[in-house]
């Protein structure tokens, strides 16, 4: 079996085909054992006489069992109740073996009892369909198991632990298609200069910068709670107070945003001892109303949030550029803070797309 499970498309046939040569094998060995004992001297009735080739029959279907495929279970019991059938006509053929109900002749002698035989095939067949029941229940939750599992893979590259927690435990609610309004802080961070490095470095080292440095940003994310929303490019694109929102978001947005910047410094140093060139990063945040939800249909879902909220933080992400800021934040993220940060005042500045200028703040 270990050559045909590796093709998926192969293992139902080769299943069927391994059982039927495994319920081949029991039923010829009562012929192998007759040929042993003399042959046609002895009258066939021994055929049906030892119970140890029913014992034979059930060791062979539990260890079909392990398979976890009734269907298999399902073949080695018609099987084996078709040979035990067979080794009953073959034996009641004989001119010698006589029919009766007579417990020590049929034991010992050449009558068959053939009502107590067929109970016997009867079990067989009992014992295999329940055993079919067990592999199929046991596979559905083994299946069912593996699903969640994966499911919190899934979950797991977008929400911080605790809120994968929360999500799993919600159950199938929270995988509905729709969406509601709540109050969110939106942080937008993106490489500078990314295209033209891109043409420098290659693509091979593209995707390697790439996967480091989303990997070193997505654990400082999920340290503070917040939820990726996705990857743009080497843009990353993260939310606070998703799936649901909290007194502290903006305390953790800003906090996040300046340990990202910590930790890309950190980063850049490694680079330089390797002769690597740096990586620069502009990161915005905004908060406000937006729409947070599973958009889309029952085919294809995707869990984010929209609405000018987010628009207004990518075009502050696109402003620490044009000011030469490496984080900066609206004023509706500073008036939710909590805690104290060393924030300055750049003024006003009429973002791209925006007709009311918004005052921005910078970290110190």
């Amino acid at each position: 079996m270990l050559i045909p499970v590796r093709k998926e498309r192969w293992l139902t046939a080769s299943g069927i085909i391994l059982a039927t040569i495994d319920a081949t094998i029991v039923g010829l060995l009562p012929f192998v054992w007759y040929e042993a004992a003399g042959g046609e001297a002895l009258p066939r009735a021994y055929f049906v006489k030892s119970l140890s080739l029913v014992g034979l029959s059930a060791v062979v279907m539990i260890a079909t069992a392990v398979t976890l495929r009734p269907l298999f279970i399902v073949v080695v019991t018609i099987e084996s109740c078709l040979t035990h059938l067979g080794l009953l006509w073959y034996a009641v053929s004989d001119p010698r073996t006589s029919v009766g109900t007579s417990w020590a002749e049929s034991m010992l002698g050449s009558m068959v009892n053939i009502g107590y035989y067929l109970s016997v095939v009867l079990q067989i067949a009992i014992g295999g369909g329940l055993l079919a029941l067990i592999a199929a229940r046991a596979r559905k939750i083994i299946v069912g198991a593996i699903q969640i599992e994966r499911l919190n893979s899934h979950i797991g590259r977008y929400f911080s632990p605790r809120v994968r927690d929360e999500i799993t435990s919600a159950g199938a609610e929270f995988f509905r298609p729709g969406g509601k309004e709540q109050e969110v802080v939106v942080l937008f961070s993106d490489i500078r200069g990314f295209t033209a490095m891109s043409e420098k470095i290659g693509a091979t080292a593209v995707v390697a910068l790439l996967s480091e440095y989303q990997k070193l940003m997505l654990e400082v994310i999920f340290k503070y709670g917040g939820t990726l929303d996705k990857f743009i490019g080497d843009a990353i694109f993260a939310t606070f107070g998703t799936p649901a929102p909290a007194p502290d978001d903006a305390d953790r947005a800003l906090a996040c945003a300046i340990e990202m910047m910590q930790t890309l410094d950190r980063w850049n140093a490694d680079r330089r001892t390797r002769g690597e060139i740096e990586i620069l990063t502009g990161t915005g945040l905004h908060a406000g109303p937006a729409i947070v939800g599973n958009i889309g249909s029952e085919a294809r879902l995707e869990y984010t949030v929209i609405g000018d909220t987010v628009n207004t933080a990518s075009r502050v992400e696109s402003a620490t550029k044009k000011l030469n800021k490496r984080i900066l934040l609206t004023g509706s993220v500073k008036e939710r803070l909590n805690q104290s940060f060393p924030l300055v005042s750049v003024g006003t500045v009429t973002l791209r797309g925006k007709s009311v200028p918004t005052r921005l703040y910078a970290v110190a």
